[in-house]
């Protein structure tokens, strides 16, 4: 039986069944402080501040002490301790009370009435402590100390992503039996998709670990066209849980990915956790919209950059069929010190821990863009932590590969044979003037020639509101200008390329999603990275989205891209349009029709120096009973 959850006020309200075992609270919502002041978890103080390229921050008279940056270098947003406080219920007799954080950000210190009940270091896995004997029969009240001011200790100490600050996950309080399954430890899943056998390793209250097994009678396998899930319950000292267990095989072989015993070409993209306005604080709404767009563009993949995230979001992984690339928080440097490894093998083992039983995570990434820091030094310096840390996340889990990315590969073969697959962070067309093709060759002649790879990241920068057709050849990244129309270039260029090249395992589109980098001063806004494919608020699917959702799903569409761009004092412009239909487009000019083309091999079609009247014009697409429509005024120049 699954019991609910009832809330009335901050009482937990028993449930009709006596013999209820466990009950859980969510603490999320009002009814907080933080450092005194209203504020509703999940919560940060940074949303803003995180993203708006200021390199003053606020001044030091109203934030004494506290420091502002992003690293030791200094980025302009406030890191700072802040203390959250919000009332408790009472506590029922003969019962056991415990707090589960699913995320703060970046050290968590917790007391209830005052007493110190547990501590924990890294923004992004779980943690939970009992705090039975910290209660009072009635007048309790918690307090967490979230605390995100720069520790060279704390990985990740430097990143191209601002680090927020807060509750911004959200929590809830558990009430349990004196005897049962342990809340302050994760239950371990061990599908076999052969027998349909999943083995649990329980933790309980008493401190020891039961093993137990459930049986699915001839289970079909989880896949993102079918990701099939079912539910299995677990008993202990008459308390119960139950988890979604999906079944499935992952693996890498020498010429690839491998899902289910068949090999797969992965299309997928890269997320952040951070939504305009909100930061890091994103809802649960918000998360399904995000998966959902995901899978709307046609993705069977997700990299989760640079650290895990929400439950949420692994659940909604599972269950829209999404194989995620999920990866730890070692971004760019590593602080040579015992206490950094040590925070490092300790986020490593709770990703796994917490994250592991889910059938959506296909790899677990060790590391990030190691030597693209402030701290890099000479190769080998970092390698042998990396080991360390690797054979960590292999002793726990043997069931799937290890990744990681890199994006520095002249002198980094040592640390690209670390994982058993690597990805490469590249951006031909963007910060590299060398094409995709040429780009995959080079990186082969400087380290292996018969291993197939990952393009872990790759994409240009765009905003909405910034136009140009015809284009130039080149944009220079670290300017104000960044045209809508440069970055789907970009995309089609290197897609032709991806897409025919038989020793890419794996592509992932960077990004999704625009998103907070304080430390950007760029294209249309600073403090913005725009190379996502649909705005930060979430309201503008820009022109490149569309290229994919041509090439990797059914539902018939036509787009034609640029058409945001109003006015022109050119007598010509270029037309794309992408379409997953399989017939001729027509293009329109004012009624005229212009021309026909037959969508090339990423399902486009392009129009070169196409002539406009002065004034007013209606450029059309058809494509069978689709069409699409273009307005453009030509001014006189």
């Amino acid at each position: 039986m699954v019991l609910g959850v009832f809330l009335a006020g901050l009482a937990l309200v028993a449930s009709a069944d006596e013999a209820v075992r466990r009950r859980e609270l969510p603490l999320d919502g009002p009814g907080w402080t933080c450092d005194g002041l209203p504020v509703s978890v999940p919560h940060t103080w940074n949303a803003t501040d995180s993203a708006d390229g200021r390199t003053d921050g606020l001044p030091p008279t109203q934030f004494p002490g506290y420091f502002v940056g992003n690293s030791v270098s200094g980025n302009g947003y406030v890191r700072k301790l802040a203390t959250y406080v919000r009332d408790l219920p009472d506590p029922l007799s003969g019962r056991r009370y415990f707090v589960h954080f699913e995320g703060v950000s970046q050290k968590a210190a917790v007391r209830v009435n005052g007493r110190f009940v547990g501590r924990h270091v890294g923004a992004f896995t779980p943690f939970c402590f009992e705090i039975t004997s910290a209660l009072h029969p009635t007048g309790n009240w918690l307090e967490v100390d979230a605390d995100n001011s720069f520790d060279p200790d704390v990985p990740p100490t430097n990143a191209d992503f601002s680090l927020c600050g807060g509750i911004y996950r959200t929590i809830k309080l558990i009430e349990t039996d004196r005897r049962g399954i342990d809340p302050t430890r994760p239950v371990r899943l061990w599908p076999d998709a052969a027998t349909g056998v999943v083995r649990a390793e329980i933790p309980t209250l008493d401190g020891g670990v039961v093993t137990q097994e459930a049986k699915v009678d001839d289970p079909k396998l989880w896949t993102p066209e079918e990701p099939i899930l079912y539910a299995v319950r677990f008993e202990v000292d008459g308390d119960s849980i139950v988890k979604k267990v999906g079944f499935r095989t992952v693996e890498m072989r020498a010429d690839g990915f491998y899902l289910n015993g068949v090999k797969r070409k992965v299309r997928g993209v890269n997320r952040h956790q951070d939504l305009e306005g909100k930061g890091w604080a994103c809802s649960p709404e918000d998360e399904e919209r995000d998966i959902r767009m995901i899978k709307e563009m046609g993705c069977d993949g997700l990299r989760l950059a640079h650290y895990p995230q929400s439950e949420h979001v692994y659940e909604l992984c599972d269950e829209i069929g999404l194989l995620v690339w999920s990866e730890i928080p070692i971004v760019n440097d590593m602080t040579m010190s015992e206490n950094f490894l040590s925070n490092c093998r300790t986020m490593a083992r709770e990703a796994v821990a917490w994250r592991g039983n889910h059938p959506c995570i296909a790899w677990w990434s060790v590391f990030n863009e190691i030597y693209n820091g402030v701290e890099s030094t000479k190769p080998g310096t970092f390698e042998p932590g990396l080991r360390i840390v690797r054979d960590d996340v292999r002793a726990l889990d043997r069931t799937r590969p290890i990744v990681g990315a890199t994006c520095k590969c002249e002198w980094k073969q040592e640390l690209n044979e670390i994982p058993d697959s690597i990805g490469l962070n590249i951006y031909p067309g963007w910060y590299e003037k060398m094409d995709m093709d040429a780009k995959l060759d080079w990186f082969v002649r400087q380290n292996w020639s018969n291993q197939v790879v990952a393009v872990s990241e790759y994409g240009a920068g765009s905003c909405v509101d910034h136009h140009a057709n015809p284009l130039p050849r080149w944009i220079v990244p670290a300017t104000p200008f960044h045209p809508e129309e440069y970055q789907t270039r970009v995309h089609m260029e290197n897609y032709r390329s991806l897409k025919r090249r038989s020793d890419v395992w794996g592509t992932f589109v960077w990004a999704m999603f625009d998103f907070g980098a304080d430390n950007r001063n760029e294209g249309a806004r600073a403090g913005i990275n725009d190379k996502g494919l649909v705005t930060r608020d979430r309201l503008v699917r820009k022109d490149a989205f569309y290229l994919y959702q041509a090439n990797w799903t059914q539902e018939p569409m036509l787009h034609m891209a640029g058409k945001r761009m109003s006015e022109t004092t050119g007598a010509v412009v270029d037309v794309i349009g992408f379409t997953n239909l399989k017939a001729d487009v027509e293009l329109f000019v004012n009624g005229r029709k212009v021309a026909v083309r037959r969508p090339d091999e990423i399902a486009s079609v392009t129009f070169e120096a196409v002539p406009l009247d002065e004034g007013r014009n209606e450029i059309r697409l058809r494509c069978g009973n689709r069409e699409d429509v273009w307005f453009v005024n030509r001014k006189r120049g």
